[in-house]
Parts: C-alpha cells; sequence; structure tokens
C-alpha cells in the first residue's frame, strides 16, 4: 500500500509550500512597509555587487532560496499523481470485483 505513503508525503510538501510562501509575503510586505523598501528588497535578493549596466545582479543562492515554495508544490502535485497512478495499478491488479455475494460498495446514508 504505497498509495496512502505518497498522499501523505503530497500533502506534507503542500502544507510546507504554504508556509513558507506565507512566511515569504510576510517577509516582502514588512519590508515594503519602509520608504526605502524597494531598495531593502533589492538588497536583500542580490549579492551586492552590480554589472555593467549598473544594476544588481541576483544572489544565486537567494534564488534558490525563494523558489522552494514553487518546488515544494510541484512535488506535491507529482507524488499526488504518483499516487493515482498507484492507486490504478493496484486496482488493476486485484482484479474484478466479487459480485456473487452482493454489492461491496458503501452505501451513503439515504439508504438506512
Amino acid at each position: 500500500m504505497v498509495t496512502p505513503l505518497l498522499w501523505f508525503a503530497s500533502l506534507l510538501f503542500a502544507l510546507t509550500s504554504v508556509g513558507s510562501a506565507t512566511n515569504q509575503a510576510i517577509v516582502l510586505h514588512r519590508i515594503s512597509v519602509y520608504p526605502d523598501g524597494l531598495a531593502r528588497i533589492q538588497m536583500l535578493l542580490s549579492n551586492g555587487s552590480t554589472n555593467q549596466n549598473a544594476h544588481l545582479s541576483v544572489d544565486t543562492l537567494q534564488m534558490w532560496i525563494w523558489q522552494t515554495p514553487a518546488a515544494f508544490l510541484n512535488g506535491s502535485l507529482y507524488l499526488f499523481i504518483a499516487g493515482l497512478l498507484a492507486l490504478i495499478v493496484e486496482i488493476s491488479k486485484s482484479g474484478p470485483p466479487d459480485t456473487s455475494t452482493g454489492s461491496n460498495m458503501v452505501r451513503g446514508s439515504l439508504t438506512s
């Protein structure tokens, strides 16, 4: 039963993605309150050096850190799809359901 493991991992990745994205949004909002907020954000994301056109160059580590929520969300989607595929494989390997003893399906509350 690998399907629940994949789905729980997917849920964990999704929650991590939401948590880190929320943290980043709060940080950006708090920094933007300052009068020089845009310059502070630029210095936060840059490595402090400029290129030939006097533009700040992006720090590679900061770029990877600020992309982690999207990476976790993509991983969450991949794990969920893998869980769906594992469920389909498990169902296909078990064969057709046995209907000779009656229905094995869960009945709704309307029939009780």
